[in-house]
């Protein structure tokens, strides 16, 4: 599961507000089952494949966004660790 641009910009909005919590309960709901769904997402794909810098991107984000920053730390370190290093015959090239 992938936000598009649209999610990103009314999420951003939204957390500038004060976050969720500050939203008519529809609203909030909706929201908190897309986070929970996107969450659910992410980490089955981990399981799949640890290493997949797309879900530990986007529970980065998630955790970020819940303010569990160690948590969120910890997936964007993730990502670093998974990089292969760039090889310096490449740089040969240009």
């Amino acid at each position: 599961m992938h936000l598009t641009q649209v999610e990103v910009s009314r999420l951003t909005e939204i957390d500038n507000l004060g976050g969720i919590g500050h939203l008519p309960p529809a609203e909030f709901l909706e929201l908190k089952g897309l986070r929970t769904q996107a969450e659910s997402s992410f980490l089955e794909s981990l399981r799949l494949n640890p290493a997949e810098p797309g879900a530990l991107f986007g529970l980065g984000w998630l955790y970020s966004r819940r303010r569990e920053f160690p948590d969120a730390i910890a997936r964007y370190t993730a990502i670093i660790d998974a990089t292969p290093p760039l090889i310096s015959a490449d740089r040969k090239k240009y």
